[in-house]
């Protein structure tokens, strides 16, 4: 079934044949094999999770299932895997938990550790997709920090991981550059439940940062008029469920038509947003919120945000907190409440936010400038409705959930 984050989940038809062209297709773009540790994070309900099991049967590799969120960082440290796999915001997650809780603090020494390794990290991640060497200085930086500071980043993830994999969503740039720079490659890949599983990898040895790589065995791409992309190949769906209808909406010409709008650069896939998920402001502009989102939740202490603003003059933003980054970031700026619900509600982490977001909207057209937003006192879950089960925000449900939150926001 797919997510339903913009409605009722429908059921798509995969055959025997569907999943075994895109299990080949995967194991040779994944390039996994007998040696193969992985830890099984991503939940069954995500089309995935089915093919990466499936996957390491095929390759003969090991394979761990996680007990849970709350168990993954000493599962990592403890199983040493050499393939992970999750949604963006467990990476986002821990690339908080590496940053903040390790090296910020109140000192101005400890701000300026972080400040240092993330520059680091990320004139290194440069140099190495531009195959261009670091200046000496930098070289010198650079092995001190790896012998350090990015040596326990790397055992975060139990100290052999190849690489990781990143899916269900966008991942920041921001953080895959981090993690590149200290010395874990995060790859993504994008497809859907409609084309079983995968549609593009980054190849470890062949891949771009901020993209989600290029077509894996048998499957074609391309772009239509109006920037969506279309799949074609062994592995796309029979139909949907008892659906003729929406069945004719998406498969017209041996094409299906993704509902997401991309581009394609020398061979790799750049997904720029979902085809339904577009803001169009009463302005009369197009926006897209998924880029937004994505550098709201770049700032450590947030844990989710989403963007709204359809048939309204300007956007606005619903923010949840990072209860774990949260608290080290209260420690560092002297205030004594440690409780989710207070500090949510402390007018200096509203000044802070504010900061972060003053800071976002100066690198962003105008119209895309976030002029309002709300702090919540919980997160989105899957039990409370906001979240699928594969971990995606069900923007229709959490928008109608806070609409006396956000039509607050539009007051006077």
């Amino acid at each position: 079934y797919t997510s339903g984050t913009t409605g009722r989940p429908r059921g798509v038809i995969l055959s025997q044949a569907n999943f075994v062209a895109e299990i080949h297709a995967c194991a040779t773009a994944i390039h996994m094999d007998t040696s193969d540790d992985q830890l099984f994070f991503l939940p069954l309900a995500h089309i995935l999770a089915r093919i990466l099991y499936m996957t390491s049967i095929l390759a003969g590799s090991t394979l761990s299932i996680s007990q849970g969120p709350t168990f993954l960082i000493e599962e990592l440290k403890t199983l040493q895997p050499t393939l992970f796999a999750a949604v963006p915001s467990v990476f986002e997650r821990l690339a908080g938990l590496a940053t903040t809780q390790r090296f910020l603090g109140k000192s101005k020494l400890q701000k300026k550790t972080s400040k240092w390794i993330l520059n680091l990290a990320a004139a290194y991640s440069r140099a190495v997709e531009l195959q261009k060497p670091l200046s000496r200085m930098k070289q010198a930086q650079f092995a001190l920090a790896d012998r350090t500071i990015f040596k326990h980043i790397r055992e975060m993830f139990g100290g052999r991981l190849r690489y990781a994999v990143s899916g269900g969503a966008a991942l920041s740039l921001e953080v895959a550059t981090f993690f590149h720079g200290t010395g874990t490659l995060i790859l993504e890949g994008y497809g859907l439940t409609e084309n079983c599983g995968a549609a593009t990898f980054n190849d470890p040895k062949n891949y771009k940062l901020g993209s989600v790589g290029r077509p894996i065995t048998d499957v074609e791409i391309k772009i239509a008029e109006d920037g969506e992309i279309l799949l074609r190949g062994p592995s796309i769906m029979q139909g949907y469920w008892n659906d003729k209808d929406a069945t004719k909406e998406v498969l017209i010409d041996g094409w299906l038509h993704s509902g997401d709008y991309g581009n394609l650069e020398e061979g790799y896939l750049y997904v720029t947003d979902r085809k339904k998920d577009i803001i169009i402001t009463s302005t009369g502009k197009n926006i897209a919120p998924v880029p937004l989102e994505s550098k709201l939740r770049g700032v450590p202490m947030v844990r989710q945000a989403i963007i709204y603003g359809d048939n309204r003059p300007f956007l606005t933003a619903l923010i949840t907190l990072d209860p774990q980054t949260l608290i080290a970031c209260a420690q560092r700026h002297g205030m004594n409440d440690v409780e989710l619900e207070g500090l949510a509600q402390n007018p200096r982490v509203r000044d802070i936010m504010q900061q972060h977001i003053d800071r976002m909207n100066q690198e962003l057209p105008t119209e895309e400038h976030i002029r309002r937003f709300a702090i919540l006192a919980n997160v989105f879950d899957i039990k409370t409705g906001e979240l699928t089960p594969s971990q995606k925000m069900r923007r229709r449900f959490i928008t109608e959930k806070y609409r006396p939150i956000l039509d607050g926001l539009y007051e006077s």
